[in-house]
């Protein structure tokens, strides 16, 4: 016989219900006895019982899980919001499905479609480019998007990023203040709304643009 609920409730002699509720943290809840969780978490332990997953995301319509789909993991920065993220969502019991988008909007909008059959609870994406439609149809649709790293200011898409207007403004005030004067601005991608910001922070420092 499968190592289940069912089975677990069979060795401790309680119901499929009360072992049910141990597991699930609901014990205070139905005031089950510190005993009688004691013995269910014994039988857990004694017999290996692992939850079956994807049982209960169809019991409970969802998966537990998260879509993270990030341009290059072997860029540190990414890869560092991709470890707090997955830190994290591991404390409140969340898995991540963790996609590299190689900085293409195509592979992009394939590995959204993924998520979506996969049906992650949701999805935190560092999107690339310049447009937010293929995002926005998802959102619209009721799936939950973060975006960070990158933001569209006309758009309901929620988003955490850098100030990168004061952060340009800073680090070029902090070279004016050094004595420098030819001082250049590498840019990213030209229409992108966070390169908007730092351009203008940094002719802000410069000429008071």
């Amino acid at each position: 016989m499968p190592v289940n609920i069912k089975y677990i409730a069979q060795k401790t002699g309680l119901s499929n219900s009360t072992v049910s509720r141990v597991l699930n943290g609901k014990a205070k809840a139905y005031r089950i006895s510190e005993s009688t969780q004691k013995r269910v978490l014994q039988a857990v332990e004694e017999f290996d019982y692992i939850p079956n997953r994807l049982a209960r995301g169809l019991k409970l319509n969802k998966t537990e899980t998260i879509g993270l789909i990030i341009p290059d993991i072997s860029n540190p920065f990414f890869a560092d919001i991709a470890r707090s993220i997955e830190l994290e969502a591991r404390k409140k019991g969340y898995t991540i499905i963790l996609c590299d988008s190689t900085d293409d909007t195509r592979t992009e909008k394939e590995l959204l479609h993924l998520m979506q059959a996969r049906q992650v609870d949701g999805i935190v994406i560092a999107p690339v480019g310049t447009s937010e439609a293929h995002l926005l149809e998802i959102y619209k649709k009721g799936m939950p998007v973060m975006v960070i790293d990158r933001s569209f200011p006309e758009s309901p898409l929620p988003f955490i990023t850098s100030d990168n207007y004061a952060g340009a403004f800073e680090a070029t005030s902090y070279l004016i203040r050094k004595g420098h004067t030819q001082i250049a601005c590498i840019q990213g991608i030209p229409d992108s709304h966070p390169n908007k910001q730092r351009v203008k922070g940094y002719r802000q420092a410069l000429w008071g643009l």
